[in-house]
């Protein structure tokens, strides 16, 4: 729009060059109510599934750091509950 303005005042003017006269023939598209208001929700419902995954990342951010947090303090076991051994550190 910017550009199109300036064309309209003529090549190096400045915004003080640029005449009502000029701003009155500029042509705005504008979109049937019923478009825009498709848009909208499109707009609404993209927002809503970024919020979603935002959502699902924190969970698993913080299941990877609880998942962290016990494998450094050795609290991993390969059994199903507790009373199974420890596993065995990893042999390079």
């Amino acid at each position: 729009m910017k550009r199109r303005l300036l064309q309209l005042a003529g090549a190096g003017a400045t915004r003080e060059a640029i005449t009502k006269d000029a701003i009155e023939r500029l042509t705005v598209i504008r979109p049937p109510d019923e478009l825009q208001t498709c848009f909208a929700e499109l707009v609404r419902l993209k927002e809503a599934l970024k919020e979603a995954q935002e959502g699902q990342l924190h969970a698993a951010d913080a299941l990877f750091a609880a998942l962290q947090r016990r494998a450094f303090e050795g609290e991993l076991w390969l059994g199903p509950n507790k009373e199974s051994e420890p596993m065995a550190p990893i042999s390079q």
